[in-house]
């Protein structure tokens, strides 16, 4: 079963000037849509689904077909469908689709942040008098730090491993949030990157990463932008590995 969010702004469209049979119809268009934006029916079918007369049914399908010049969407004239074999197509359904895509996966991050400081307080994580971290999450961020200082010198020094070239624009697909303007990865992105390692990452590791970058800002040594995190994930997959043989756990 799927179903389709409906977003606020319906009642200040001008959808919702028309009369009570039209906006009927059109909210049933977009509860049976499929992900890509297609209602499969035809006019009785859509009727009868709807529970309205075909005469009103057809009027609506009639409206929604044809421009609208208040519409707030300039493509194609305002119009809110165009016809395909089997049915019509809602014509801005990408555009609302990854907007609540957008909306999702800043309560997924929320999610895990929370859930990390949570595995934080649980795991006894303190602060020593001389300013150290102790406790079972000490190790790792000890690992960690020397390993980005590591990544950083052998990036300036020409290392073995050579810098990727910056990933394209469309990549940094939430680096528009406030919390973390620097943010070049979701975790959706790390944790596929991780599972096409040898062996794969653990999703514990990969989320820990993520977690952590989230608390540092996204930033480099210098302060600025990380172009590319993955040198620094290969690091703190190694950093990640010898901690959990020290603990007698599954290291990846």
């Amino acid at each position: 079963m799927s179903y389709t969010k409906l977003f606020s702004s319906i009642v200040t469209s001008t959808i919702w000037t028309e009369d009570a049979n039209t906006c009927k119809v059109w909210v049933t268009m977009l509860a049976i849509a499929d992900k890509n934006g297609e209602v499969h029916a035809s006019i009785p079918g859509l009727a009868q689904i709807a529970g309205m007369a075909l005469s009103d049914t057809e009027a609506a399908i009639t409206k929604f077909l044809s421009p609208d010049k208040y519409s707030r969407t300039s493509d194609d004239e305002g119009r809110r469908i165009e016809p395909i074999d089997g049915g019509w197509v809602l014509l801005n359904h990408a555009k609302y689709r990854s907007m609540a895509s957008k909306d999702e996966e800043k309560i997924a991050t929320a999610k895990r942040q929370a859930a990390f400081r949570e595995r934080q307080n649980r795991n006894g994580k303190v602060t020593d008098s001389n300013g150290s971290v102790t406790g079972s999450n000490a190790t790792v961020t000890e690992n960690r730090d020397i390993a980005e200082a590591k990544a950083d010198t052998d990036t300036k020094a020409g290392g073995e491993e050579e810098k990727s070239p910056p990933p394209p624009l469309d990549f940094f697909t939430t680096s528009i949030e406030k919390n973390n303007p620097y943010r070049s990865a979701t975790f959706e992105q790390i944790t596929k990157f991780g599972k096409g390692q040898m062996p794969p990452v653990s999703d514990e590791c990969c989320e820990g990463f993520f977690d952590r970058m989230e608390a540092d800002g996204w930033i480099n040594s210098q302060g600025g932008p990380l172009a590319d995190w993955r040198p620094r994930f290969r690091q703190w997959i190694t950093a990640w590995a010898n901690n959990a043989a020290g603990n007698g756990r599954k290291s990846r």
